[in-house]
């Protein structure tokens, strides 16, 4: 009669002439220690218990190339403590792939690129300005591109403050309306 009370040999031989008993007899004497010892080891419970199905599967499939004289316990433990170095080795590479990815995709120049929209999006807006009726678009464009004061423009000029400040306002009213979407560029 087979029961808990057999040797670990005796249960190993009776499995691998065939008893799926005696498997079951080693599987509930080890699996729960086991556990133990892979919770301890691994950052989560449902990992802990794969790597442990994963050992005792491991441990099913190879019955008939185990020899006789087999340590149950040390073959166990032994290959649940390289099934987590695995995991971890595994882990490790991940994450120094991701760290590298993550590297190089920060050292991309993105400058050539955003030079050319920039410049793309400047010749688009002279093109706006340039539809501004003679006198607007020069006071925009003293404005905004020579950085001039509304005094220094009206002056220059000879008109009155408030004129420059309606030909500013008709300008950027006209390429909000034009630029909506850009209009962080223009301002």
């Amino acid at each position: 009669m087979i029961n808990s009370s057999n040797s670990d040999s005796e249960l190993f031989l009776l499995w691998k002439d065939g008893n799926e008993e005696a498997f079951g007899l080693l599987y509930k004497k080890y699996v729960v220690p086991m556990l133990a010892v892979a919770k301890k080891k691994l950052p989560d419970k449902e990992l802990a218990e794969d790597l442990v199905q994963d050992t005792f599967i491991s441990f099913y499939k190879k019955k008939a190339t185990l020899p006789p004289e087999i340590s149950i316990p040390a073959y166990l433990y032994v290959s649940l403590k390289n099934k987590i170095f695995s995991y971890y080795r595994k882990e490790s590479s991940d994450q120094k792939f991701i760290a590298h990815i993550t590297h190089a995709g920060a050292d991309v120049d993105h400058s050539t690129i955003e030079q050319i929209e920039a410049k793309e999006f400047e010749e688009r807006v002279n093109l706006e300005i340039k539809k501004l009726p003679p006198q607007c678009q020069l006071v925009f464009e003293l404005s905004r591109k020579e950085h001039l004061s509304n005094k220094e423009i009206g002056l220059k000029l000879g008109l009155s403050e408030n004129t420059i400040e309606q030909h500013i306002r008709r300008a950027l009213k006209q390429l909000k309306n034009t630029f909506k979407d850009y209009i962080h560029f223009i301002i």
